[in-house]
């Protein structure tokens, strides 16, 4: 006979506590406490699941979750080597998937640029002839000028238009002698309205292991997780429904995900082995705990 789930309960009964009261604790749905207070463990996604979802219960609940395994553990189902299939969106993308398909259009970009860089070739080769071609007749002109004075004859070396034709290409190259300068400003002045386009982190409030951020400056959330060992994570929206659910990753696994959500919440299992950076910035969680669950709020930009 189970004693795990009827432990829970009381303990939950003893403190006053509702089941919605520990969903919003433990960011577990209500039908999962339910399933474990009652010892149906099949009713759970997997057997990793069953063991996170029970230490989160316990913690929530204040209680020790080692010792809980070691009295209660032998009741729970062992996990397997497998991963176990879980709930998921159906636009979710993982980092191989989208790699795979942005290379055949890297591809078609590549390719597309040749007729370009031809015709800039070709271009260049005959300014460079034009140029050449011009060095010799001005290279003749002064020839002839220092004959002519020699011999004390006097001609003019050009008419109104060649002198004309001269100061206009001469015109023509001089802003090309400072377009690197201009080029490199552009490219700061870029790269500044970049970074102030940045969106920042704001701690907003802070309980323990759990803690709330406004995102300044997101239309979507950005989530990039890093894993260097066993952890599990888990994100809902602002009604407590689940987005996303990931288990068993393992050192070296990462995870890209984008949410179109004006908030979601992330839950994670063990803050020791994963990493998360948040639009492009690195979070740090704000306590030291195993077990945290950080809710972030979008606030576009005024």
């Amino acid at each position: 006979m189970a004693e795990l789930g009827p432990y829970l309960r009381g303990e939950r009964e003893r403190q006053g506590a509702s089941l919605e009261l520990m969903q919003q604790r433990t960011k577990i749905q209500r039908r999962y406490l339910q399933a474990i207070e009652t010892g149906d463990y099949g009713a759970l996604p997997g057997a990793f699941y069953a063991r996170a979802f029970i230490r989160s219960y316990a913690e929530a609940l204040g209680l020790d979750a080692e010792n809980v395994f070691q009295q209660y553990g032998h009741e729970l189902p062992a996990p397997k080597q497998e991963p176990t299939e879980m709930p998921s969106r159906a636009s979710r993308k993982q980092t191989r998937s989208r790699s795979q398909q942005k290379r055949p259009q890297q591809k078609q970009k590549k390719t597309s640029f040749l007729p370009f860089i031809f015709a800039l070739i070709f271009l260049l080769i005959i300014g460079a002839g034009i140029w050449v071609l011009f060095q010799n007749v001005n290279s003749d002109t002064e020839t002839q000028q220092q004959s002519n004075e020699g011999t004390g004859v006097q001609f003019e070396s050009g008419s109104p238009e060649e002198d004309s034709g001269a100061a206009e290409d001469n015109a023509e190259n001089a802003p090309e002698n400072n377009g690197g300068s201009g080029g490199e400003e552009d490219e700061n002045a870029e790269e500044e309205e970049t970074q102030d386009t940045d969106v920042q982190l704001e701690e907003t409030s802070s309980d323990g292991d759990n803690a709330s951020y406004d995102v300044i400056g997101a239309e979507t959330f950005e989530l990039t997780m890093s894993f260097s060992g066993n952890s599990y994570v888990d994100i809902t929206d602002a009604d407590g429904e689940m987005l996303d659910m990931f288990a068993e990753q393992a050192e070296g696994d990462e995870l890209e995900e984008t949410y179109e959500a004006e908030e979601i919440t992330v839950n994670v299992g063990n803050t020791n082995n994963m990493e998360l950076t948040v639009n492009g910035r690195d979070f740090s969680y704000p306590s030291d705990g195993t077990h945290q669950v950080i809710t972030f709020t979008a606030v576009p930009e005024e």
